[in-house]
């Protein structure tokens, strides 16, 4: 019998929206035996790991030595080399590990456990086990990428400073796991929201989920913004106002460019003492800096007897000043060794309303001491001319006492301060043969000195400078020269020195014309007074002046120097320094008795500025000269470069490095007697330091008397403050509760 009513409708769960919870509610077993495999396959991975960061090379390995003693005795067991990164493999097998636990646990539970009664029960609980799942597989993951991006940090540095594209993959891969891992944490929350109001237990895994979620991407971020900004800022932060514990430029490059290791002994009791607390840090920031070549040791006469003993047995020095700081370098057989006593570490003097002031000056003598240590048992030679009227060194030496101004005597101490050998060269002659006189510049000479002569020099004594310059033995010059009329002359032309065809042959063209500068009435510097600044090229500073601080000094009239034209053989020559651009000058063939006249005329007559070359650009007048190399090329700054062998530095002034040079401010040397010994490290290719570094004053604080101390601010608004943060927190907790 048939029937016209329609059939029954099959009845069929409800789509949800949650294909992966439906998957797991209605699938269990196939959902089971996928997280099996997975946990199998990252088992498999793990294994591998294992085997990978663990593994010794034994190819690298060096053969078991055997006992001669006793041959036959079993060797000892080859030594095993780590895998270069052993630690990313092992924090891998790790991860991967916890990884296999999860799948393969939570596998096991969905065949192990019987499934719910309703359809609904079912549903919360495949939700429940979604999230758990999930979420701990994704902070996993965030985890895991969290720490290779600390690991590989060093790549992020290659990537972006130095170019390194390759390196690049090592950034991004930590990033994406990070990502991936936050992005599965999140989809793993999803299907559970849906029963967040209803279900309490679900209510708490998704509340702990954000908020483990939320923590675990803060501490990454951190450990990001951490990580990335070593890269670009400096690891410590000197809050001091004489940047009390940072290292100035003149020791950074001193125990950077150390040619041996060098072992500092610093014999001191651990009391804990503000000075010893200086010197260890100066003595760790110095090991920093100079990349391991420094090494610091600490020797305490308490604790270390045995080993102070053993030092002094070895230095006598040590044995008869007591603390300080012992400097060794070289051969064990042949240490060169300076000693630091402890009363050239901390300078006292005499505050101007009475006291003592005391100050930290370690750090100058340490670096005073290196640079003793880089030099050879025998001290390097330097030899000033003389009797032409060059500055004079002073001393018992000297025909006559020497003017303040025409003294070098105060230059002179500075250079022995660092392990120069000053001398006087007079040429003598000796008669040979028939007649035939020889004048020679000494066999030890390192750098002769000509220093401003008066008069010009013998026809004798040229030639010897020019045999020992441009000779087989290609001696090195530094040539002071201030322009000056010749004696008795009436035109008061440039006076000739006598050694101006010798810098010709190295180079440097001294000028015959003086510079004379438009006045500036509001710094009081007028026509004869010349602003000078250190010069630089396109190729950047010459070595001489990149230590020293961009200063600028003022000479009185001064004459041009530049590069000689073809010669007998070929010079770089490069500025050290130059009049002050913006601040025109002129060029006059005599000296002026009027400059500030000349000026008005120059000023008013457009033919007298081309005629005397008025010009606002930089005149060159300090220059260094080195035999080879290409000279700079502005159109080209990457052509400059080849070896070079410096032979000559040329100042168009001399004041600067007499008796007359400007005091420092609170005493210490002039930065021109500082500029001198760097000429003479460069001329003698040694590393150019300035070594002059400032003393740093210790301060005490006292606190204000109480009397002046503000009540309202000291008690009652830091107790208003508090009050009001703690009501304003008390009302945010209420709103939010509210609602």
């Amino acid at each position: 019998m048939s029937s016209d009513l329609p059939p029954a409708p099959t009845t069929r769960a409800p789509d949800t929206g949650e294909p992966i919870v439906e998957f797991v509610r209605t699938q269990r077993a196939n959902a089971a035996y996928l997280l099996l495999g997975l946990g199998v396959a990252l088992l498999a991975v793990t294994v591998w790991l294992v085997t990978k960061g663990e593994r010794a090379s034994a190819a690298a390995a060096p053969p078991p030595a055997v006992d001669p003693l006793n041959p036959d005795a079993p060797p000892p067991p080859a030594p095993e080399i780590d895998t270069p990164r052993k630690g990313d493999y092992r924090f891998g097998w790790i991860a991967t590990g916890l990884a296999s636990l999860i799948t393969a646990g939570a596998g096991a539970r969905l065949l192990a456990a019987l499934p719910k009664s309703t359809v609904a029960a079912q549903r919360t609980s495949a939700r429940g086990f979604v999230l758990a799942v999930g979420a701990s597989l994704g902070a996993l993951l965030v985890v895991a990428g969290a720490v290779y991006f600390y690991r590989w940090s060093d790549s992020l540095n290659k990537w972006l400073d130095q170019n390194e594209r390759a390196e690049m993959r090592w950034v991004v891969i930590p990033l994406l796991m990070i990502v991936a891992g936050a992005g599965l944490v999140f989809a793993a929350v999803q299907p559970a929201r849906s029963e967040e109001r209803n279900n309490q237990n679900l209510r708490r895994l998704v509340y702990g989920a954000n908020l483990g979620l939320t923590v675990l991407l803060l501490l990454v971020a951190l450990v990001i913004l951490n990580v990335t900004a070593a890269q670009k800022v400096q690891n410590t932060l000197d809050t001091t106002e004489t940047g009390f514990y940072t290292l100035s430029n003149a020791t950074k490059a001193t125990v950077a460019k150390l040619a041996e290791p060098v072992t500092a002994y610093v014999v001191f009791p651990d009391d804990g003492s503000r000075v010893v607390n200086d010197l260890r840090q100066l003595m760790f920031s110095a090991q920093e800096a100079s990349g391991g070549k420094f090494i610091p040791k600490f020797v305490s006469p308490v604790s270390n007897k045995v080993e102070l003993q053993q030092l002094e047995a070895k230095y006598k020095k040590l044995a008869t000043a007591g603390y300080g700081i012992l400097l060794t370098t070289g051969p064990e057989a042949a240490h060169r060794h300076e000693f630091i006593p402890a009363n050239d570490i901390i300078k006292s003097d005499l505050r101007p309303g009475g006291g003592q002031q005391e100050s930290f000056v370690g750090e100058a003598a340490l670096v005073q001491k290196l640079r003793f240590l880089g030099d050879s048992d025998t001290k390097t030679v330097v030899y000033f001319t003389q009797g032409s009227g060059e500055l004079a060194l002073g001393g018992a030496d000297e025909d006559e006492p020497a003017r303040s101004e025409r003294s070098a005597g105060q230059l002179k101490t500075h250079l022995e301060s660092i392990n120069l050998d000053v001398r006087p060269l007079r040429f003598k002659s000796a008669l040979k043969g028939k007649g035939e006189v020889k004048t020679e510049v000494p066999a030890d000479a390192a750098v002769v000195i000509v220093a401003d002569p008066e008069a010009e020099l013998p026809e004798a004594g040229v030639k010897a400078l020019r045999d020992y310059a441009t000779g087989p033995r290609k001696g090195k010059l530094v040539i002071l020269t201030e322009p000056r009329p010749a004696p008795g002359a009436k035109d008061k032309r440039m006076a000739k020195t006598g050694i101006e065809g010798l810098a010709a042959d190295l180079g440097v063209k001294i000028g015959e014309k003086y510079i004379y500068s438009f006045p500036l009435p509001q710094f009081q510097l007028g026509p004869r007074n010349t602003s000078v600044v250190f010069a630089s090229t396109a190729t950047g500073e010459h070595p001489i002046i990149q230590p020293f601080p961009q200063l600028r000094f003022t000479w009185g009239v001064a004459r041009e120097l530049s590069a000689a034209g073809a010669g007998p053989g070929g010079f770089t020559v490069t500025p050290l320094m130059s009049t002050l651009p913006r601040r025109p000058t002129w060029l006059e063939d005599e000296e002026l008795d009027s400059p500030l006249q000349a000026y008005q005329e120059l000023i008013e007559s457009e033919t007298l500025i081309r005629a005397k070359a008025a010009t606002e650009r930089g005149r060159w007048v300090a220059v260094a000269s080195a035999e080879g190399g290409t000279p700079p090329n502005p159109m080209n700054p990457h052509a400059a470069g080849g070896e070079q062998k410096p032979r000559l530095v040329v100042y168009a002034n001399a004041s600067m490095f007499s008796n007359a040079a400007p005091p420092v401010r609170g005493g210490g040397t002039p930065p021109s007697y500082e500029l001198m010994s760097a000429s003479i490290d460069w001329l003698r290719e040694r590393p150019v330091i300035a070594a002059e570094i400032e003393a740093k004053p210790y301060t005490v604080y006292n606190f204000p008397a109480a009397e002046s101390l503000n009540e309202t601010r000291l008690i009652w608004l830091p107790l208003g403050l508090a009050l009001f943060a703690v009501a304003g927190l008390g009302a945010g907790v209420w709103v939010i509760r509210r609602k």
